[in-house]
């Protein structure tokens, strides 16, 4: 297996980069709500793989092949945004309406 595949099936790796990312998507602007989904996919991602990893899954060929490992990131990025645009819209007050909505 080349080195890009024994990085990518690592579950730590996946942990500190949803930490990263969440940690820039803290200390930048925060309107720019790209590195929080990406960072939340990443946690999932390396919790996934601790979880097979440590047979808590029963399920042994969930994420085996390096491939596999960034679909599912992929996935659960496109699931993670997806849910906090709805949150954002359901949580949405309508006592301070903002100058530019019209």
């Amino acid at each position: 297996m080349n080195i890009l595949g024994v990085w990518l099936l690592t579950y730590e790796l996946w942990v500190i980069l949803g930490i990263i990312l969440i940690i820039l998507e803290v200390t930048l602007d925060g309107s720019f709500v790209v590195f929080l989904p990406l960072g939340v996919a990443s946690m999932i991602n390396g919790l996934l793989m601790a979880m097979q990893k440590h047979a808590v899954l029963k399920m042994d060929i969930l994420i085996e092949h390096w491939g596999h490992s960034l679909v599912s990131y992929g996935l659960l990025a496109l699931a993670a945004s997806t849910i906090m645009r709805l949150l954002k819209r359901r949580l949405k007050t309508e006592d301070n309406p903002d100058v530019n909505d019209y």
